[in-house]
């Protein structure tokens, strides 16, 4: 497959930001099916137990104690680990494999032209949708998320059509989030993501509090567009947990100022959905505050709570960026925050917990690297259940006894 360096370079970050599958495999031969049409949910998933990772009998969990049964959902994202559809095949086995939920994260742009005029979507993002579905185990539950903003939560997302993340047509630079074709768009881009893929949960804005933090008189006219959609998808759709994620870190760290924009959103979310990688406030989790947590969802105790996004590191982490600063990271800390997060989550009415990374992306890492690729994408390298030679950690082992508790 002959491909240019720059359109490697936009993979590569494509990739590592969304786990975006159709520009993986966009050089393979596929069936007709699940480049245009629809296909069944888990038609092409791949249950090869040679391929799947079982956590490693020997290491001992005796210091720590399970509940009889758990209350919550458990998934993974479809995030590979390398540029290559047997990372791909990899992934989806064994998310598949440990969990009962897959996690369709799509923060990559909006098709806003088609989804306006509810036309036909373009060739590649009808191949990503379905050869996710196709490879989605048919057992398995499905938490959807997508977002009208952008990839650093400060504007309106990009345009989604020959590829993600383009930049937006002449006729959409200077629309605003209240504007009536914004709105309009965005809620049948919604309802299309939600009839195709059939989810059990949906979040209709992922990090939302950020746009707070970045512009707050945007903001305003983000609330117009949140207003409006929920209310129409909850006309639609009255039995789907329908909900805005919080980025943690930001709130806890401008608590102040972050109140008075949860409080605006509380209105338009089911659950309280939250975003967290402590690891960079926190080495050592047994540092993380008690209240690191509650201190969100205590702020609307009617509402189930959600983990939308979760990581923590089991190696060492060096970014050149912050003068060689080096994170501390082992299986240690990995498995004590899970176990501080589950045993959290086990007390209150809390409905998933969705861990990003499966596999660490080390061969990714260093394709993205030679491409020049900011070394702040390096952050969560090292955060998979399952290290990058392919071994289980510790917190696999963790990971799969909560998952094997009756619910």
């Amino acid at each position: 497959m002959n491909i240019s360096k720059q359109k490697i370079i936009f993979i590569i970050i494509m990739v590592f930001l969304f786990g975006s599958l159709s520009l993986i495999a966009s050089g393979c031969c596929a069936p007709i099916n699940i480049l245009t049409g629809n296909i069944p949910r888990g038609s092409n998933s791949d249950y090869d137990f040679d391929i799947t990772v079982n956590p490693d009998k020997q290491i001992s969990l005796d210091d720590y104690r399970f509940p009889e049964k758990r209350s919550f959902d458990m998934g993974f994202t479809p995030f590979p680990y390398d540029f290559t559809i047997e990372a791909v095949e990899f992934t989806f086995a064994n998310i598949n494999h440990h969990s009962d939920m897959v996690v369709h994260h799509f923060d990559n742009g909006i098709p806003w032209e088609e989804a306006l005029n509810d036309s036909k979507m373009a060739r590649n993002i009808m191949y990503d949708l379905n050869d996710r579905i196709s490879r989605t185990g048919a057992d398995k539950d499905i938490y959807l998320a997508v977002t009208p903003l952008s990839t650093y939560r400060d504007q309106l997302a990009g345009y989604w059509g020959e590829s993600e993340n383009m930049d937006l047509p002449d006729e959409w630079k200077d629309k605003s989030f209240s504007d009536p074709e914004i709105i309009k768009a965005y809620l049948n881009y919604c309802i299309f993501m939600i009839d195709k893929f059939e989810p059990k949960y949906f979040a209709y804005g992922i990090e939302v509090n950020m746009l707070g933090k970045h512009d707050p008189v945007v903001f305003k006219d983000y609330l117009v567009l949140v207003e409006s959609t929920y209310a129409s998808l909850k006309s639609s759709y009255p039995d789907l947990p329908l909900f805005l994620t919080i980025q943690l870190e930001t709130f806890n760290n401008d608590f102040e100022n972050q109140k008075e924009i949860i409080e605006s959103l509380l209105p338009y979310t089911d659950f309280i959905a939250i975003s967290s990688y402590p690891f960079g406030n926190f080495t050592d989790p047994d540092d993380i505050p008690d209240e690191w947590f509650s201190r969100l969802y205590a702020m609307a105790p009617d509402k189930p709570v959600a983990i939308a996004e979760t990581a923590f590191l089991a190696e060492d982490l060096s970014l050149d960026i912050f003068d060689g600063y080096i994170a501390e990271g082992n299986q240690k800390y990995q498995v004590r925050y899970l176990d501080l997060l589950f045993s959290e989550m086990a007390d209150i009415d809390c409905r998933f917990i969705t861990w990003f990374v499966i596999r660490d992306y080390d061969q990714l890492w260093i394709a993205m690297e030679e491409q020049g690729v900011d070394n702040i994408f390096k952050s969560w390298r090292d955060t998979g259940l399952i290290d990058e030679q392919g071994n289980p950690r510790l917190a696999l082992g963790y990971w799969d006894k909560w998952l094997s508790l009756p619910e």
